[in-house]
């Protein structure tokens, strides 16, 4: 079975020969290819192409995606750095373009043919379809938007101070996620765009269930359903880091027929699971442990989660818990693979 049959078949229901591997993995791809790490942002065809390469030579699954997690700054006019380090895999800001109320209530949406990183994103989604990929657009959850734009510590103070200030704000980053979307599947056709949204701020580290509840759970679920509303049928989601106590919140966002729920190592498969019976699960081997345990302490990680993932009624794809580090040892990527092909044949 090829790479991405497997997981076109888990999404039509069907048997696979073995548990689909999706690895978050762009700026692995790069450095394997010896690229300075900045490739993965600045130039879509040497990112798509050594991406590429690496799945080929791992044996994974998962196709090339652009994706930077500080989205929503550069997009409203501030500049990036770009990482320099093996310290900093993602670009950072120098400011934040929203810093007072006022300035939140004047916002603008930006223009999504013209807006900072997303020209870059559309020509590397014109060469996913030149190579007959999937295509894909990254974009991220609402809450990690308007954290992007004006601070996560501003946007929890108004939380407390001015609420009305950040409900327009996310009120605003839903509609400029959804235009994201629109203007994708108005390119490329809304049946062969699968959506990829990441939300790695909305935790129950930084809030409490009952505050997504109200900031979270309205705004991102309007956002999905605009998703759908387009023709999209399935949804990839990332709940990134401890998010247990928002499961049931999140179990009512529509994520497709099926979604693809993907999952941080913090929270148990089995857990996850029960949550989101009819969906496919993906998770959630520890980056952490992928980037510094040993070789024999990723091959049982690796199995562990597939003893449990496999259980899961709607589908499995195994995956690690969030962006793989740049500088990975390649040795523990074989151990991911090695450890799904021991496993054997998986009826998922």
């Amino acid at each position: 079975m090829a790479a991405l049959d497997r997981v076109h078949a888990l999404l039509e229901g069907r048997p696979v020969d073995r548990v689909p591997v999706y690895l978050f993995a762009a700026s692995f791809g790069v450095t394997q290819a010896g690229y300075p790490l900045p490739t993965v942002y600045d130039d879509p065809r040497r990112s798509l192409e050594a991406q590429l390469c690496a799945q080929a030579l791992f044996g994974y699954d998962s196709p090339p995606y652009y994706a930077y997690a500080t989205y929503g700054t550069w997009e409203r006019g501030e500049q990036l750095a770009y990482p320099s380090s093996e310290l900093r895999q993602e670009p950072t800001m120098p400011f934040y373009p929203v810093r007072s109320e006022e300035e939140a209530e004047t916002l603008e949406l930006p223009d999504v043919t013209r807006a900072g990183m997303l020209p870059r994103a559309m020509q590397f989604s014109r060469l996913q379809a030149e190579h007959g990929l999937p295509v894909s657009v990254v974009v991220g959850g609402v809450f990690a938007i308007a954290g992007n734009i004006c601070g996560l510590h501003r946007l929890l103070v108004w939380m407390v101070q001015n609420p009305g200030t950040v409900h327009h704000l996310l009120q605003m980053a839903g509609d400029h996620l959804g235009d994201i979307v629109e203007h994708w599947a108005m390119a490329f056709g809304a049946g062969r765009l699968l959506p990829v949204v990441w939300e790695s701020l909305a935790t129950s580290d930084v809030i409490s269930p009952a505050c997504f509840e109200e900031f979270v759970l309205p705004y991102q679920k309007q956002f999905h359903e605009r998703i759908l509303a387009t023709g999209v049928e399935h949804i990839l989601c990332h709940i990134c880091g401890e998010q247990r106590r928002n499961l049931p919140h999140w179990a009512a966002i529509p994520m497709g027929n099926p979604g693809i729920v993907s999952i941080g190592h913090e929270i148990d498969l089995e857990e996850a699971g029960r949550h989101f019976p009819k969906d496919i699960l993906m998770g959630n081997i520890e980056p952490a442990l992928v980037d510094k345990g040993t070789p024999e302490q990723v091959y049982r990680s690796t199995w562990n989660c597939i003893q449990k993932g496999k259980k899961h009624r709607g589908g499995f794809i195994l995956a690690a818990g969030c962006e793989l580090a740049p500088e990975t040892p390649p040795d523990n990527v074989r151990k991911i693979m090695q450890a799904v092909n021991d496993v054997g044949r998986q009826c998922i």
